[in-house]
Parts: C-alpha cells; sequence; structure tokens
C-alpha cells in the first residue's frame, strides 16, 4: 500500500465577498508511480467505446431495444415471412444511420463521423431500396415516418435531441414498425388503415401498437424524472399517472381479447417500478446501470407478454 500525505489547510473568511467560501480544504495526495499499475479496461469495451464515439454503434444502449421490440412484436404476432428480415435489416442500418447522422450534424468535428454517416447512408439506400422493390406498398407508411423522422432532426439541429419532443418522436417512429410487420404478414391485404376495418389481425396490431408506445413513453419519462429531472415531482406525478393508465388501457384490451392477460400484469411491474424507484432513488442514489437493467426487465417482460395471442 502506498503512503497517502494528506496536508489539510484551511483558509479564514474572506471578508471581500460572499462568493469566496469561507472554508477550503487542499487534499494532496502522493504515491510512487510503480506502487499504481495503469487500471486498463478490457479490450473489448474499449473497442465499443471507440465505436460509439465514432458513430457506427448508438451511444444509448437502451435505444436498440426501442428500435428492435415493435418490429419483434409485429412480426411474432402476425408470423414470420422472409421479408421480415430484409426489412428489419433495412430497419436496423437506417436506425444506425440517423444515430451517426445526427451526431455528424451537430458535431463541429464532423469528419469523425463521417465514414459512419456514409457507410449507414449507402447500406440505409441499398436495403431499403431492396425492400422497396420487393413489397412497394410498405411506401404507404412513408407520409407517417417522414414527419416524425424530421423532427427528431430538426432537434438534433438545434442541440436538442434529448428534448422531449426529440424522444417522443424516435419512440412513435420505432413503435409504428409494429403495425408495419403485422401488414407484412398478411400480405398488405389490409382494407382501411382504421384498427376495426383493417382485417383479423389489424385490431391486435394497433393495440399491441398503443401498449408499445405506453411502456417506451413511460420509459421515456421514467429515466427523466430519475436523472435529469430527479427530485422533480411534476415528473414523478406524470411518470406515475401515465404508468397508472397504461395499466388501466392494456386490462381493457385484454378485456375485449385483443390483448392477452399477461400484458397488463407486465405493465403492473412497470408500475411498480415507476413508483417504487423515485422513492428509493431519493434516499439512496441508484446508479445508472441498475436503472438501465430495470427498464431491460420491464421491456422484456411487456414484450414476451406481447408477443403471446389472446
Amino acid at each position: 500500500m502506498p503512503q497517502m500525505i494528506r496536508h489539510l489547510a484551511f483558509w479564514p473568511k474572506c471578508p471581500y465577498g460572499d462568493h469566496v467560501r469561507h472554508f477550503r480544504t487542499l487534499i494532496v495526495m502522493t504515491s510512487r508511480p510503480t506502487d499504481h499499475p495503469r487500471i486498463r479496461r478490457p479490450r473489448s469495451s474499449s473497442r465499443v467505446r471507440a465505436l460509439m464515439r465514432t458513430g457506427w454503434l448508438p451511444g444509448q444502449h437502451g435505444s436498440w431495444m426501442m428500435a428492435l421490440l415493435p418490429f419483434l412484436v409485429g412480426a411474432t404476432r402476425g408470423g414470420w415471412r422472409p421479408l421480415h428480415l430484409l426489412v428489419l435489416a433495412a430497419w436496423m442500418v437506417a436506425f444506425m444511420l440517423f444515430s451517426a447522422g445526427s451526431w455528424w450534424i451537430r458535431s463541429p468535428k464532423r469528419q469523425r463521423f463521417a465514414a459512419a454517416t456514409g457507410t449507414w447512408a449507402v447500406s440505409t439506400v441499398l436495403l431499403g431500396g431492396a425492400s422497396v422493390l420487393c413489397a412497394p406498398k410498405l411506401l404507404s407508411w412513408a407520409p407517417i415516418f417522414a414527419p416524425l423522422i424530421a423532427i427528431a432532426l430538426v432537434q438534433s439541429l438545434r442541440r436538442r435531441q434529448r428534448s422531449i419532443l426529440a424522444r417522443l418522436s424516435q419512440v412513435f417512429a420505432s413503435v409504428f414498425m409494429c403495425p408495419v410487420a403485422v401488414d407484412i404478414s398478411t400480405a398488405f391485404r389490409r382494407t382501411h388503415w382504421f384498427p376495426w376495418q383493417g382485417g383479423e389481425l389489424w385490431p391486435q396490431a394497433w393495440c399491441a401498437w398503443a401498449a408499445l408506445a405506453g411502456v417506451l413513453v413511460g420509459s421515456v419519462l421514467h429515466v427523466r424524472c430519475l436523472i435529469r429531472e430527479r427530485g422533480n415531482p411534476t415528473w414523478i406525478v406524470a411518470s406515475v399517472i401515465w404508468h397508472a393508465l397504461t395499466v388501466v388501457g392494456t386490462a381493457w384490451a385484454a378485456a375485449a381479447g385483443q390483448l392477452h392477460w399477461l400484458v397488463p400484469c407486465a405493465f403492473a411491474l412497470a408500475f411498480t417500478r415507476a413508483t417504487f424507484m423515485p422513492w428509493k432513488h431519493q434516499r439512496t442514489t441508484i446508479a445508472v446501470k441498475y436503472i438501465g437493467l430495470a427498464e431491460l426487465v420491464v421491456m422484456v417482460a411487456v414484450g414476451a407478454s406481447l408477443m403471446v395471442a389472446p
């Protein structure tokens, strides 16, 4: 163990201004460099961080679940087809493009993200074009996705990528992949956009869409009140009320035969998390990784319950 030399020097009260603290403590620790070998992180972790810093991977781990879950739920509920794999690949590279492009737009060092943005842009054009060639009716969903993506990009240009508007636009762009996947499963045989006039699976698809929107919006509110708005009672109350409404809504859909009863049970778990964790966070700080793990558990529970047919 190296020897630690701690020097305490108390500075007297300064009579010339209140902005100077009354007392200051200066702690100086000295040790021999040989006694402290450099702590190196695993190479895999360093490589992942390097890919995140250059735009090749999204910087937020939770965004993967937000991008994947709605499409997986829709494809599982409707039935998998070969076209699902192509569209899923196109959607994921588009998701990568948005992540890298948003960094490229607002960063003063654009050359750092240029390679990733260009690669994901070319991949999106190729896979997206192949998807449209295989299923031209996919373009009927473009009027829904275009304004949501535009809102998210404008918020990135204004350096407000963490605003509620930006988060919600990203959430709903991901959630709409659920009915898109169901539309692919039914070979685009829907007759109308309305939930009650689109075929046998169409009402269930829109109920799953509403449930996914509920859990993802609730996740945004919950994480916001734990981190960026910690201790703000307005955000805590909004999160709790939203989660309570989702439990009631999914229970009503389950009673109507559109969702399995496991869905409101999963949302009850989400409601418990939304009420307990802010209370616990005010007394003992919860590490960010545990907040993320709790969100992952809730997402997996909700997603698994939505994949079960009613």
